[in-house]
């Protein structure tokens, strides 16, 4: 994840595992695996972010994006 172009977190996750961001302001993700990873939304589950496999740039956490499917 990265805030403001400067990296924030690199994290590798592997099935099962969770990763709990509480302050998304700002934030943007890339993901590699895009339909492999699970969003959730406030507990509600968004659409996925794309097809397995699927690589994702600059996603920016934002609550309503996300549970668009944006």
């Amino acid at each position: 994840m990265r805030r403001d172009g400067a990296l924030v977190v690199r994290r590798l996750l592997r099935q099962g595992e969770v990763y709990a961001v509480s302050q998304p302001e700002g934030l943007t993700l890339n993901v590699l695996n895009a339909g492999a990873l699970e969003v959730y939304v406030d507990g509600v589950r968004a659409p996925s972010l794309g097809p397995v496999g699927g690589v994702r740039n600059d996603i920016r956490l934002d609550a309503n994006r996300l549970k668009s499917g944006r």
